[in-house]
C-alpha cells in the first residue's frame, strides 16, 4: 500500500501557562513512545495563528475562555483556511451557549476540564485514530487511482475488442469521450486469405505510426486489432470535425507504404463519419460487408464507406434490439453474481419484448430467452438450489417466460432473507462483545476492528434490529449493571463506576441520574428502605 504521513501535529492552547504546560506534558507522556505526535504549546490565539501559518496543525486542543480572541473565535478563523482541522474544546464552564457555539464550529469534542485526564486523552486518542484512518483511506484511493491509470490502456483495449465483436462490456463511456473513427483493411484476395501473424502486427503498427505522425495532438489514442482476416484500427480524435477525407488520404499513403515496403496488397475502407462506443460493432459490420462485396468485384485500394439512405426504419429496429441484447447481458451478469435485488426490475423490458415476439418465432427473442434460461439453470445447479425453486421442464415459450419471472422472484426473496440473517448474526456478535467488555472502553473503532464491518453499516443494522443505537444500548446495559451492583453489593460508588466502564465517577453519577432520576447513592438508599419495609 502507498505510504502515508503518520505524524500528527497537535497544538495545545490555554491562556493559563500552567494548565497549557500540564496538558502538553500529559499528552507527551501518553503518546511520545508511539512516535506519532509532534506537539506544540501556545498561550494565546495570536500565537496559534502564527504557528499554523508556519506549519499546519491536525488537532487543536483549545481552551474557550481566553483574553483577546477566545477559543470559539480562533476556531472560526482557522476553519476558513483549514476546514478539516480537528478541534477539541476545553472549558471550565458547563454552559449551553458554549456547547452550541462549539457545535457550530464542527468541534470533534466539547469537554469540561473537570471530566478528568483520561477523558481528554481519550478524545485526543480518538482524533488521532480517525485522522490516521482517513490518511490510510486516502493513500489507498491514491494507490488505486495510480494503478487504474497504469491499467487504463489495457482495459480500454479490452473494452474496444468486446464492442467490436458485439459483446456487452462495462458501461464506461468516460473512457471513450472522444470521437471514434474506424478503418478496416483486408488482403485484396477474393479467397479471403489471412495474413501471417507477423505481417499483420507489422501492418497494424505501420499504419498507426503513419496516422500518429500526421495527426499529432489531434489524435488522443489509436488501437489496432487483428480479427481473423481483417485488420481494424480505431482512432480517437480530440476535435469534432469531419475526418473522413483526411483518413482517406492518410490511408492511401499507408497502403502504398505497405505495398512498397512489405509487399502487402490491401483493400481499406474508412468510416464515413465518427461513431460512438455503443455503435462500434454495427459500424464494423457494415464496413466488413462493403469490404467483402468490393473485393469480390475485384476492387483494390482505399474507399470511404457511404451508407444507403433507405435504412432509417431498419436501423431504428436494430438499435432497439441491440439495446435489449445489452439489457439481457446485464441480467445474465447479475444472475451469475447472485445480484437478484435489482434483477426483477431490470429483466422486465427483456421479458416484455419476448412475450410480444416469441409467438412469431422472432430470432432475437428466442436467443435471449434461451440465454436467460440457461444462465438461471446454471446458477441453480452451481449453488445446489434445485430443491428451493420450481423445476424447469419442457415449457412452451410463453410458459418459459412465466417460469423465469417466478424463479427470479424466488431467488430474490431468498437472497433478501440471507442478507437479513447475516445482519442478525452481526448484531448478535456486537451484543456478545458488549456483554463481555461492559467494564472496558467500548468505541465504534473497536467494534469495527472486532467485526470487520464499517461503523456506518454496524450502526444501521444494529438500529434496525434493536430499535436503539449502539451508544444507547451500551449506556442502558451499564445502567442495568450499575443498579444490580448497587442493590446486591457493598461496592463503593467509584468502584461501581469502574465496573460499569466509567473512569470518571462524576460523569457516571450524572449519567445514572439522567437515566433513573436519582443519584447512585439515592437509588441505593431507596432500595434499602424498600427492603426494610418489606421485611416488616
Amino acid at each position: 500500500m502507498s505510504e502515508y504521513k503518520r505524524e500528527v501535529r497537535i497544538i495545545i492552547v490555554d491562556d493559563e501557562p500552567i494548565s497549557a504546560d500540564f496538558m502538553s506534558d500529559l499528552v507527551r507522556d501518553e503518546f511520545e513512545s508511539t512516535g506519532l505526535v509532534h506537539l506544540r504549546t501556545a498561550y494565546n490565539a495570536a500565537t496559534v495563528l502564527r504557528m499554523v501559518e508556519e506549519e499546519p496543525c491536525d488537532v487543536l486542543v483549545c481552551d474557550i475562555q481566553m483574553p483577546g480572541m477566545n477559543g470559539l473565535a480562533l476556531a472560526a478563523e482557522l476553519r476558513k483556511a483549514h476546514p478539516q482541522m480537528c478541534i477539541i474544546f476545553l472549558t471550565g464552564y458547563d454552559d449551553f451557549q458554549y456547547t452550541y457555539e462549539a457545535f457550530k464550529q464542527n468541534a470533534a469534542h466539547y469537554l469540561l476540564k473537570t471530566e478528568g485526564d483520561e477523558v481528554i486523552l481519550g478524545a485526543i486518542r480518538q482524533a488521532i485514530e480517525q485522522l490516521l484512518s482517513q490518511r490510510r483511506i486516502s493513500a489507498r484511493i491514491h494507490e488505486a487511482e495510480e494503478r487504474y491509470l497504469q491499467l487504463l490502456p489495457a482495459h480500454r483495449r479490452q473494452l474496444l475488442m468486446q464492442r467490436l465483436l458485439g459483446m456487452g462490456g462495462d458501461d464506461e463511456e468516460s473512457l471513450f469521450a472522444e470521437k471514434l473513427y474506424l478503418m478496416v483493411g483486408r488482403a485484396a484476395d477474393p479467397r479471403g486469405a489471412k495474413l501471417p501473424t507477423r505481417s499483420s502486427l507489422v501492418a497494424l503498427s505501420a499504419v498507426e505510426r503513419t496516422m500518429e505522425d500526421a495527426l499529432g495532438d489531434k489524435l488522443a489514442w489509436a488501437e489496432g486489432f487483428a480479427l481473423d482476416s481483417d485488420l481494424v484500427w480505431c482512432f480517437a480524435m480530440r476535435e469534432e470535425q469531419p475526418y473522413a477525407d483526411i483518413f482517406f488520404q492518410l490511408a492511401r499513403k499507408a497502403r502504398a507504404q505497405l505495398e512498397d515496403e512489405l509487399g502487402i496488397t490491401m483493400f481499406m475502407v474508412v468510416a464515413e463519419e465518427e461513431t460512438t462506443i455503443d455503435q462500434l460493432a454495427k459500424k464494423y459490420t457494415s464496413i466488413c460487408s462493403m469490404l467483402s462485396r468490393e473485393i469480390q468485384y475485384g476492387a483494390t485500394g482505399v474507399a470511404i464507406r457511404r451508407p444507403p439512405r433507405t435504412q432509417a426504419v431498419d436501423q431504428q429496429t436494430l438499435q432497439k434490439r441491440l439495446h435489449l441484447r445489452r439489457q439481457a447481458e446485464l441480467c445474465m451478469r447479475d444472475v451469475k453474481e447472485g445480484a437478484f435485488d435489482g434483477l426483477q426490475r431490470q429483466i422486465q423490458p427483456v421479458l416484455a419484448y419476448c412475450r410480444e415476439h416469441l409467438p412469431k418465432h422472432e430470432p432475437v427473442a428466442l436467443e435471449m430467452m434461451a440465454a436467460l434460461t440457461a444462465s438461471l439453470l446454471t446458477y441453480i445447479n452451481e449453488n445446489a438450489l434445485s430443491a428451493s425453486v420450481e423445476p424447469g421442464g419442457y415449457f412452451s415459450p410463453l410458459e418459459s417466460i412465466n417460469w423465469i419471472e417466478r424463479t427470479v422472484e424466488r431467488l430474490a426473496h431468498e437472497s433478501a432473507e440471507q442478507v437479513n440473517d447475516a445482519s442478525k448474526s452481526i448484531v448478535a456478535h456486537v451484543l456478545e462483545y458488549i456483554r463481555q467488555h461492559i467494564s472496558e472502553e467500548i468505541s465504534m473503532t473497536r467494534l469495527t476492528e472486532h467485526t470487520g464491518y464499517s461503523s456506518g453499516y454496524l450502526s444501521r443494522v444494529f438500529k434496525q434490529e434493536q430499535n436503539v443505537s449502539i451508544h444507547e444500548y451500551v449506556t442502558m446495559s451499564r445502567m442495568n449493571l450499575a443498579r444490580e451492583l448497587l442493590c446486591n453489593t457493598n461496592l463503593r460508588i467509584y468502584e461501581i463506576a469502574a465496573s460499569c466502564g466509567y473512569d470518571n465517577t462524576t460523569y457516571f453519577i450524572r449519567v445514572f441520574k439522567n437515566n433513573t432520576g436519582m443519584t447512585p447513592q439515592e437509588y441505593k438508599n431507596e432500595v434499602a428502605q424498600r427492603g426494610r419495609r418489606g421485611n416488616k
